[in-house]
């Protein structure tokens, strides 16, 4: 009989840990699928790809007032953020590393929802080298939620890539996908003149054909 109940409680706790197996692997795979979702939603944050920029005005450390706009013939990285943001502070390093790697063809900015003063203390606290702006109303008129949140914006002042600014290597993928964007933006401006001189070269024709 002790046999019998010995077998039957070992039977019991290898059910048991089972059991446990399997809710460990259900448990893990829905929070990968709520995490891909999550990444999914937020990415779709923001302006659409192709929206011109509203007029959104800000101060710098040294409390001036400035646009938040591309420098003419210069692309821009705009990166939204806070001191208060644990992945902001580890995106700082790597945001200083890319903006002087691709400073020859694009600048950078880091935009606080605070005033000069939080601006100035941002910039200090996270170790930033590329310049910090102020603007109340920054998040809310480009649509960010969640910190850090990169756009990159064309020399046209338009959206060209955004997303979370996942460290360097997200930076560098927003870059690929501005890159990308700037390519059919200009593909499809030399599409519609080649169409624009054969439809030119037709109404020629159908004039001089008029005119015999």
């Amino acid at each position: 009989m002790t046999d019998i109940w010995f077998a039957s409680y070992l039977a019991l706790w290898a059910l048991v840990l089972v059991e446990g197996a399997l809710i460990f692997v259900l448990m893990r795979e829905l929070g990968v699928r709520l995490l891909k979702s999550s990444a999914e939603v937020i990415s779709r944050d923001g302006l659409a790809v192709g929206t011109e920029l509203p007029r959104v005005e800000a101060v710098t450390v040294e409390d001036r007032q400035t646009l938040i706009a591309p420098a003419p013939g210069r692309q821009l990285l705009l990166v939204f953020g806070s001191r208060r943001c644990q992945p902001c502070r580890t995106l700082a390093p790597d945001l200083n590393r890319f903006a002087h790697l691709h400073s020859p063809r694009l600048d950078a900015l880091f935009v606080v929802d605070d005033n000069a003063s939080g601006a100035g203390d941002t910039a200090r606290d996270l170790g930033l080298r590329v310049p910090v702006v102020a603007s109340r109303s920054a998040m809310d008129a480009y649509g960010v939620r969640v910190t850090p949140f990169a756009f990159i914006l064309g020399e046209d002042s338009r959206v060209r890539a955004k997303g979370l600014a996942s460290g360097e290597a997200g930076l560098r993928t927003l870059l690929s996908q501005a890159d990308a964007r700037a390519r059919e933006d200009k593909n499809d401006a030399g599409t519609t003149h080649t169409s624009g001189e054969i439809d030119g070269s037709h109404a020629k024709e159908g004039i001089e054909s008029w005119a015999r």
